[in-house]
């Protein structure tokens, strides 16, 4: 059943890239982008939930070309938190997304894919999510909607409500601000917190100070804070993962090619 529903999801991404195109593509977007990254946090928060509460170290690499884009990502513990004879630098995390996006209007943009979660040092299993997004720009900021869905171990919904506004405070240095709120069903709290029943999920507060050093080189000072407005919830994180409250910062580095 889990790969079928990834065939089909594959399949609706290329008719999506070749039928949806309200706009016609401009020559940036026909090109090939190529983008890497390379970040390293306080702790490692996901969705409200502390996987690791010690430093971590998550590099990331794009590829896109024509709306389509490959994303890689991993995230690698700084400290020898979870292994022996203090090891370090063991990726903990891998990923892999492909997405489409597209502009519906010149204020519209959808996108959806595919994550594959893996996890090859901890022993869990990986799992898959499929995605679908919405965003409209307005005058005073970003509006975002998002649903994942869960088709493999979980088999659960997670769906996000977010806003983001952008402060150019002067040339080459910009402010970003964010804030989500999120909603979780019963099976996504089940697997992910041992509570039976859906909820509200993590309301999550970010900011990012970027510096370009050049047109295709950027710096950036990164921050968050994540809590659980429900109070069952909350009860089920702190047991969890020990702590339902999560502030975080990090520095982090862009480059184009």
């Amino acid at each position: 059943m889990p790969n079928r529903t990834i065939v089909f999801s594959i399949t609706c991404l290329i008719i999506l890239g070749s039928v949806i195109r309200p706009q016609s593509a401009s020559t940036s977007e026909s090109r090939l982008s190529i983008s890497a990254g390379a970040d390293a946090y306080s702790k490692y928060v996901w969705r409200g939930q502390l996987l690791n509460d010690e430093e971590v170290f998550q590099p990331s690499l794009d590829i896109g070309l024509a709306g389509f884009n490959l994303n890689l990502w991993r995230s690698m513990d700084i400290t020898d938190i979870h292994e022996n004879n203090d090891e370090r630098f063991r990726a903990q995390e891998m990923d892999y997304t492909l997405s489409y996006e597209t502009a519906l209007t010149s204020d519209l943009t959808v996108s959806g894919g595919m994550i594959f979660y893996n996890f090859p040092g901890t022993g869990v299993d990986g799992t898959q999510e499929i995605f679908a997004s919405a965003s409209w720009s307005t005058l005073v900021g970003d509006l975002g909607l998002s649903s994942f869905i869960d088709i493999d171990e979980a088999k659960a919904y997670y769906l996000t409500l977010s806003f983001g506004k952008e402060f150019e405070l002067r040339k080459d240095l910009s402010l970003s601000i964010g804030a989500s709120l999120a909603w979780q069903d019963e099976d996504y709290n089940t697997f992910y917190f041992g509570y039976a029943d859906s909820s509200l999920g993590d309301l999550t507060f970010s900011m990012s100070l970027d510096y370009g050093l050049s047109e295709k080189v950027s710096v950036s000072l990164k921050g968050g804070y994540a809590i659980f407005p429900d109070s069952d919830l909350r009860r089920a994180a702190e047991m969890t993962y020990g702590d339902n409250r999560n502030a975080y910062v990090g520095l982090g580095l862009s480059v184009s090619f």
